[in-house]
């Protein structure tokens, strides 16, 4: 196993920073994706940095096109999925300045060789660095001899009926098995109900609830800023909350809490903000509220429910997928919840 399976994003820093002093940046910098430690780094330089994640982050601009202006050069953290991939080097080209260059990084494993022969579909692509599983690229704006689509909206896909997609969304905008699953199950509610969609995605779910119950209030919450663009147009008169926790909703209290919650961040796998998730739902139930999931079935929560609250069972279990529902917190609601790490 490389690092790039067991710590990809340590290994991209470590990748990056030891290219940076061969890399021409220039002095307006656009760091698209990465960690703070990568920010760290460039700012001890005398250049302007500007963080910017489609994806909650804390020190970086959120939001789902890059923020104006011209930049020199642009860092490029490798998306996950290859859609994604040629939406955010077509977003950076089109914030760069006509001598501007993206520099994109990444590993072997994740698909960087194959990303780069999809790169120069643009333009010439040099590979500055190729060392520990993972590559350096560059492409200069100059070189480039395609049609940009620098924004969001070029992206935008609309299927036969009208459901709304954008590239990098969860299961390529459509319901998964998991989510299908879970929409067998939803249960009665009343028309005026409050609902919290946590992880909402393109709004598959909350699209079910609407049909049902078109009174019942709808939030949406999700780390993904292209997911609530999608979620927004996919179901009209919804509020949506950008965040990767429930505390992005103060004190409010919902009938509903429902969710096929996301399991990654970046390419590893990572159940922490699952387990946040489960310990922070309590303080956002009313009082008869109920807590409705679906989780690959390999996950293991009973206990973890089970501290939470008195009531916790499987309603569906396909070999693949558990729906739990849970109620009558255990606790009351207070700060418990494991901290978000930094």
């Amino acid at each position: 196993m490389t690092r790039w399976a067991s710590e990809p994003e340590a290994a991209a820093l470590a990748l990056i920073v030891s290219t940076l002093e061969t890399l021409e940046l220039g002095d307006r910098v656009l760091q698209a994706g990465g960690t703070q430690a990568l920010s760290t780094h460039l700012e001890a330089t005398e250049r302007t940095i500007v963080p910017w994640s489609r994806r909650s982050a804390p020190t970086a601009l959120v939001s789902a096109d890059p923020p104006a202006g011209s930049f020199s050069s642009a860092l490029l953290r490798l998306p996950k999925s290859r859609d994604e991939q040629m939406l955010a080097a077509h977003q950076c080209l089109g914030a760069l300045t006509p001598t501007g260059r993206v520099f994109v990084y990444g590993g072997n494993d994740e698909g960087i060789r194959t990303f780069q022969k999809s790169l120069a579909d643009l333009g010439a692509v040099t590979t500055l660095a190729a060392r520990g599983h993972g590559r350096v690229l560059e492409l200069r704006r100059q070189d480039v001899h395609a049609q940009i689509r620098p924004t969001l909206a070029e992206w935008r896909a609309t299927s036969r009926d009208g459901w709304v997609s954008y590239p990098g969304l969860f299961a390529g905008g459509i319901p998964d098995p998991g989510t299908t699953l879970l929409l067998q199950h939803l249960p009665e509610l009343p028309d005026d109900a409050s609902v919290l969609d946590y992880g909402c995605g393109p709004g598959a779910i909350a699209a079910a609830i609407r049909l049902r119950q078109p009174n019942a209030g709808l939030t949406l919450i999700d780390n993904d800023a292209v997911a609530l663009v999608a979620a927004a147009e996919n179901v009209l008169g919804t509020a949506q909350l950008l965040g990767a926790d429930l505390d992005v909703v103060g004190s409010a209290r919902y009938d509903l809490i429902v969710s096929n919650p996301p399991l990654h961040t970046g390419f590893k796998e990572d159940l922490a903000p699952l387990d946040r998730f489960i310990h922070m739902a309590p303080a956002h139930l009313a009082g008869q509220g109920v807590l409705l999931m679906v989780v690959q079935r390999r996950i293991a929560l009973e206990r973890t429910l089970s501290q939470m609250f008195e009531t916790v069972e499987t309603l569906a279990d396909d070999g693949r997928y558990r729906i739990w529902r849970a109620c009558a917190a255990r606790i009351a609601p207070t700060a418990i919840a494991p901290k978000r790490p930094r």
